[in-house]
């Protein structure tokens, strides 16, 4: 279960990332400001972050199946 929390866990803060960067890029064409650099700094941020996990539930998936044979990680997470 905790495969399954820390993959959506990644998934949505990539996707908050991506719109903290759109949202700072439209601001950003209207008008220049100093917060619009640190939101877009966020995005990033959130993104790596997302990156991250999502990267470490594949791992965690691939260990299972080295340890306990293919197909291990599916019905781990079932």
């Amino acid at each position: 279960m905790a495969i399954d929390r820390t993959r959506i866990f990644g998934i949505t803060s990539i996707l908050v990332g991506v719109l903290f960067i759109a949202v700072a890029v439209i601001e950003l064409i209207f008008r220049f400001d100093v917060f619009r650099l640190f939101q877009l700094g966020a995005g990033v941020t959130f993104i790596v972050i997302g990156w991250t996990n999502r990267t470490k539930s594949i791992e965690q998936l691939r260990t299972l199946e080295l340890e306990h044979g293919v197909g291990a990680g599916i019905q781990k997470r079932r």
